[in-house]
């Protein structure tokens, strides 16, 4: 039969619970490529949504189609401010 946790053991698991998420969630976050949308990548860029537009159909900016939306990589906004 399993022993109950009293209050200060409960409250040590929760505290390193928090440490794990938090560390998990830094390696997805390094993992993932963050992908971000047109009004997204103009604030990024400080411009406006139709030069970010512009600069993705004249082929200067990458960008990956999801259904309707434009989706542009972190890492293509990148590449663009270096060829800039």
């Amino acid at each position: 039969m399993k022993r109950r946790m009293n209050n200060e053991e409960l409250s040590m698991r929760v505290f390193e619970m928090g440490n794990e998420i938090a560390y998990l969630s830094r390696v997805i976050e390094r993992l993932i490529p963050e992908i971000h949308t047109v009004p997204e990548t103009a604030k990024i860029l400080r411009c406006s949504y139709n030069t970010v537009l512009a600069r993705i159909a004249d082929g200067s900016l990458e960008s990956v189609k999801r259904g309707r939306r434009v989706m542009i990589t972190r890492q293509a906004i990148d590449k663009y401010l270096s060829l800039k």
